[in-house]
């Protein structure tokens, strides 16, 4: 049985690496609270953030903090070029065409990506991603600490965006009601950029972050992208609250686990309780009927 230090220890780990959680899914949930796009290739923007911020740290030495605040507009412009160029066409098309086209962009980036960097794992080697800051017994890796920060910070700030901005507010209408968002002089085609842009770019950005102590493959969607979905409809289908707080308990759950459970059934945790969250509250712990931010 574990003494209460090392849950205490597994639980603030667990904190720590949700916040990442938290920030990677907020990204999709806009996208699908706005959009109302499942969009398969999300964790591949993360891979492909954590690529470009990986080149820029080798090439330029750029520190991969600094790299987090540029590449949120890098690709909010690049998430917006593929909406107007990929998604505007299909958007109004049946779901299987957006699965299939979300698809073939992940497959684009992934072997893109393989041709580029090889299939071996890579990561930045930062004084930090090895150094912990100790308070008292517990101990708390600096690079997932500072990557917490950013991500909570910058969660935060994107749920201020969308309650109390007028850019938020027209966002939350086409969200809503994308009929009558149009009707009251909405740029519903503008808002659909911006949103898809805004959602890559969150994703994207927090892979500069979690390339600091987590290594870059192409296929590291694959490790990101079930955990992503689990975490937006856990939340609450469109619900960037909802993301945060579930990208949160999932973390800190799935932190637990290792040291409660054997390695076997570890993988099974997250999925025991996003069942619990479907059949006790389909909806998500903080969503509605109809989707929305």
């Amino acid at each position: 049985m574990a003494d209460a230090a090392t849950i205490i220890q597994a639980a603030l780990t667990g904190l720590m690496q949700g916040g990442v959680y938290a920030l990677i899914s907020i990204g999709l949930t806009i996208i699908f609270g706005v959009l109302g796009i499942i969009n398969f290739a999300q964790a591949d923007f993360m891979m492909l953030g954590m690529y470009v911020a990986l080149t820029l740290f080798l090439s330029l030495a750029i520190s991969p903090i600094l790299l987090f605040f540029l590449l949120l507009p890098v690709f909010i412009v690049f998430g917006a070029v593929i909406q107007r160029g990929l998604i505007e066409p299909i958007i109004d098309e049946q779901e299987d065409a957006q699965l299939i086209l979300t698809f073939g962009i992940l497959l684009i980036l992934q072997n893109g990506m393989l041709a580029i960097f090889g299939s071996s794992p890579q990561t930045i080697s930062v004084p930090y991603s090895s150094s912990a800051f100790r308070i008292g017994w517990i101990t708390l890796n600096q690079a997932k600490a500072i990557a917490f920060v950013f991500a909570i910070t910058t969660a935060f700030a994107i749920f201020l965006l969308l309650r109390y901005t007028e850019f938020g507010r027209a966002i939350r209408a086409t969200a809503d009601n994308t009929t009558a968002a149009g009707y009251a002089g909405i740029n519903v085609q503008w808002v659909y950029m911006v949103a898809f842009g805004l959602g890559i770019a969150l994703t994207a950005s927090a892979g500069a972050l979690l390339v600091m102590y987590f290594p870059a493959s192409p296929t590291v969607g694959f490790d990101f992208i079930v955990l992503m979905f689990v975490v937006v409809v856990a939340g609450g289908l469109g619900s960037v609250k909802g993301a945060l707080i579930a990208g949160l308990v999932i973390g800190v759950i799935e932190s637990l686990s290792v040291v409660w459970l054997p390695l076997e059934l570890q993988p099974a945790t997250i999925f025991v309780m996003f069942l619990l969250v479907v059949l006790l509250r389909p909806q998500g712990l903080f969503g509605t009927a109809e989707r929305g931010v």
